[in-house]
């Protein structure tokens, strides 16, 4: 039973190694020239109608999805998989380009309205 235990402990990731992989990902993901991970031609640039930071990103997210899945994906699947990155960012380009600082208040509001009941409901 003991052996057994240790086995399970033995494939199981532990915070450290955990922390270790995410720094790793982000110091690659940054340390990345820009012209090394556009790789995308320029005709695709155009009718994406997004800048090039925007496309860094679109890629940078792209590549992260294809070192943890590129070996099950198809090739269809994998411009799916950009399409769908592109029409994100654009989604999320509107949104980032809202101006909203910490104090502002939400466009609605929650407004509760309690009732009192009659004085002689209690009584």
């Amino acid at each position: 039973m003991k052996e057994l235990k240790m086995n399970l402990h033995k494939h199981a990731f532990s915070r450290r190694q955990l922390a270790k992989g995410a720094a790793v990902a982000a110091l690659t993901a940054i340390a990345q020239p820009p012209s090394a991970s556009t790789s995308v031609s320029a005709s695709t640039l155009d009718e994406s109608g997004l800048t090039s930071v925007q496309m860094q990103e679109v890629e940078a997210r792209f590549k992260e999805t294809l070192r943890c899945y590129g070996d099950r994906l198809s090739e269809d699947q994998r411009n799916r998989i950009r399409r769908v990155l592109v029409d994100n960012q654009r989604m999320l380009t509107a949104i980032r380009d809202f101006p909203l600082d910490n104090g502002d208040t939400p466009a609605t509001t929650l407004k509760l309205r309690i009732e009192n009941p009659s004085s002689t409901e209690h009584k």
